[in-house]
């Protein structure tokens, strides 16, 4: 099929909300098995009496989409959390709150119980599950507390024997009965199950000196390829578990003159494509939130997350270009791709007064049947159509907005270019060609300007019929391999790099924010940073405007056992399973456990400015290990692991088998 640019261009939505205008555009929401386009009503909020954090939903444009079972329909103010008063005797002025956002997590796995049958989870909504009737701080998905879950495990214990799949049908962690219903714990492994287990999973002697607060997203939201609203339903995690943290301190009495417990938040999570200098709205609202606690004595808040797995995916890419020269590149579009396709193309960032805060890349695409599409006339903060030659829906959109950066006053130019599916069950949708499709960029300025490309995550995470397939740039001058065959998980000294593919700069674009610890991995036996832990820019990519950012990994944790033996040891979904499961989230849960352990003594002092448990301290920890010769082998480079390498330390309750490190 053959197309061309719409001969009129139309306002484009702005910075943030490109991605939803394509998505509602699209049908996507009908491929996810979403009623409409439209939103669910998030009522206001009613503050917490006395301070603390305030939960404000989403902005209009910016709500995001959720199955009608799971909608709150009351039009109701959100109430501060009722506590129930039951969990209260279980919490000390010592607790440390243990807060983790992610997919499916088995609630009633025996490492989340303690002998005696109390919940290591002190609270956990699930967002895709079914309406409560009746249920008044949370606007979608079930919400439930330790007891209701004890009270749910005993009625499902028959002569001693727990019944943890009739459990997880009766809290609405699964639910057959719905369609669209969450059905992940129906497999014998998740990836939210084992992210728990490693951050806050134990045997049941251990003690319960961290109490657990999760969050699961809703399944589709982890289907969608794009991100388009993870940012969202993260956000409203974080808001609802320091809401009830803030709440339960207030409900037990406690005095001190810091108030609060001090929470520990990992959210597994990420996306490939963005700024990556800490100007996302996730980014962004983690750092106020973080910061104003801080500068309202409360009890701290750390973050950590992952530096992603895309390190040699080709999904990133710069160039140089000044006045009058043009540069190509293959971006490969694979055939049964499901799911849209995203490239992102960012110019400099500029000061408001800069001669680049109007400068838009010019972008000429050549398809895959040889047809050249010249470059559409776009300025900033419009969009122009990708139309089939002959008629029928957009095939695809690029849109140029600007993204603007209040405290620093900048802003940097995004060029967005959306691509339908290769492949549609839906008839008469729009879809485009399979195969290299060809990008000639130029900027018409008289300086050297350096544009960064990215092309936006792609992988589909849990079960669902239509999955994404990952798009990448092509480039026969990029080495994939060295001389002996491995593979090069690193661009070396790039003085005069003969390919514009970059591994620098492919890390989380979720997790740049000034306080976010990032978490790279590495394998336990080699100990070399494992080939797909993203790198960050290093010290190389520093903004002058934006001095404070680092981008770059903070630390790496254990990710893979060895090569032959990829992944780490944590639990299935069903009690006594153990899986292995790798990755950079793997790596960051380690690092949140750390980080909860780190927290522990907060309780002595109550210093509100303490630094226990930053990201300075966690690769404080790795710089103690690498000089005290804990590894037998060099730190890997700073882009890949920051400051070093943390020591792997196997979960307790597992039998080690032999040959197992640790």
């Amino acid at each position: 099929m053959t197309f061309a640019w719409d001969t009129k261009t139309a306002p484009s939505p702005g910075f943030g909300l490109a991605y939803h205008d394509w998505w509602r555009e699209s049908g996507a929401w009908q491929r996810l098995g979403l009623s409409d386009a439209g939103a669910p009503p998030v009522p206001k909020v009613h503050p917490l009496e006395g301070g603390g954090s305030r939960w404000s939903g989403f902005d209009e444009p910016k709500k995001a989409p959720v199955p009608p079972h799971v909608r709150n329909t009351s039009n109701t103010l959100l109430s501060a959390p009722v506590v129930p008063k039951e969990v209260l005797a279980r919490l000390t002025p010592e607790t440390v709150i243990l807060g983790v956002i992610d997919g499916a997590m088995a609630l009633n796995n025996a490492r989340f119980r303690t002998q005696g049958g109390t919940s290591r989870i002190l609270w956990a909504w699930t967002m895709g599950a079914t309406w409560i009737p009746g249920q008044t701080s949370v606007p979608y998905g079930r919400e439930v507390w330790a007891g209701e879950i004890e009270r749910t495990q005993t009625e499902h214990t028959y002569g001693g024997w727990l019944d943890e799949a009739a459990c997880d049908q009766a809290l609405g962690l699964v639910d057959m009965h719905m369609w669209d219903g969450p059905r992940s714990l129906a497999l014998s492994a998740s990836h939210g199950t084992h992210v728990l287990d490693l951050a806050g999973g134990a045997p049941p002697d251990a003690p319960m000196d961290v109490m657990i607060m999760a969050v699961s997203l809703p399944e589709q939201i982890t289907r969608d390829t794009s991100g388009t609203f993870l940012q969202a339903f993260a956000l409203d995690g974080i808001h609802a578990i320091l809401d009830r943290a803030d709440a339960l301190w207030q409900a037990c009495g406690f005095e001190g003159e810091t108030p609060g417990f001090p929470v520990a938040l990992n959210f597994s999570y990420g996306i490939s494509a963005g700024p990556k200098d800490g100007t996302l709205e996730l980014e962004s609202e983690i750092d106020r939130l973080i910061q104003a606690r801080q500068a309202d004595a409360l009890a701290p808040v750390r973050m950590v997350m992952p530096a992603g797995n895309n390190n040699l995916d080709q999904t990133q890419a710069q160039i140089t270009l000044k006045q009058g020269e043009s540069e190509d590149l293959t971006w490969r579009l694979p055939p049964q791709d499901f799911s849209t396709s995203y490239l992102e193309v960012w110019m400099p960032r500029f000061l408001d007064s800069d001669a680049l805060a109007t400068k838009v890349p010019q972008l000429e695409l050549t398809l895959p049947d040889g047809t050249v599409l010249g470059a559409p006339s776009l300025n900033v903060g419009q969009s122009v159509d990708l139309l089939p030659v002959g008629g029928g829906a957009p095939a695809g959109r690029l849109y140029c907005d600007r993204q603007n950066h209040a405290t620093s006053k900048s802003g940097r130019v995004r060029l967005l270019l959306a691509l339908s599916p290769t492949a549609s069950r839906s008839p008469g949708a729009a879809t485009v060609s399979p195969g290299a499709w060809g990008l000639r960029l130029q900027v018409d300025t008289d300086m050297h300007v350096i544009l960064d490309l990215s092309i936006q995550r792609d992988d589909t995470i849990g079960v669902g019929p239509d999955r994404g397939v990952p798009s990448f740039f092509e480039d026969d001058a990029y080495r994939v391999h060295d001389a002996r065959g491995d593979l090069l998980d690193t661009d070396g000294e790039l003085v005069a790099p003969a390919s514009n593919l970059r591994r620098r700069g492919t890390m989380n674009a979720i997790a740049t924010g000034v306080t976010t610890c990032r978490v790279g991995a590495y394998e336990v036996q080699s100990e070399r940073s494992a080939p797909y832990s993203a790198s960050g820019f290093g010290e190389m990519h520093l903004s002058p405007l934006l001095p404070q950012v680092v981008e770059r990994p903070n630390v790496a944790a254990a990710g893979d056992t060895s090569r032959a033996k990829p992944g780490v040891m944590a639990a299935g979904t069903r009690s006594g399973s153990v899986v292995f499961q790798s990755g950079t989230s793997m790596a960051c849960a380690q690092t949140a456990r750390l980080v909860a352990d780190l927290l522990k003594p907060w309780h002595k002092t109550r210093d509100p400015l303490s630094n226990l448990g930053v990201p300075g301290a966690v690769e404080h920890v790795a710089i103690s290990a690498e000089s005290r010769g804990v590894y037998a082998t060099p730190a890997p480079i700073v882009e890949k692991a920051g400051a070093g390498r943390l020591p792997y330390k196997p979960l307790q309750g597992y039998r080690q088998r032999s040959g197992d490190p640790g």
